[in-house]
């Protein structure tokens, strides 16, 4: 079975609301306040995972336009991390390279 990608959406929506409805009833503050943490500086992962997803399913603008935002963003909350992560995939995948 295939799980649709608007199915994890959902599940997605309705995760991040339970964490939130969580917190503001005070069960798990310390769940969430790393959780927080974490997601607040890997965010930009997110966004290249996206870009190199779509890079892969030939979807070259939007791949592109949010592997590159995801880079910049990344670049600007940790340039080294950034910069390695960046040429890891791009030497990796040869779809990537120029012709």
């Amino acid at each position: 079975m295939k799980i649709s990608p608007k199915f994890l959406f959902g599940v997605a929506v309705v995760v991040i609301g339970v964490i939130l409805l969580f917190e503001q009833a005070g069960i798990f503050p310390l769940f969430s306040k790393y959780f927080w943490l974490i997601f607040s500086k890997f965010w930009p992962l997110i966004l290249i995972f996206l870009g190199a997803k779509l890079l892969i399913s030939k979807n070259h603008v939007p791949g592109i336009a949010l592997f590159l935002l995801g880079v910049v963003f990344a670049f600007l909350k940790c340039p080294i991390s950034a910069l390695v992560l960046c040429f890891s995939f791009l030497s990796s995948n040869p779809s990537c390279t120029a012709k």
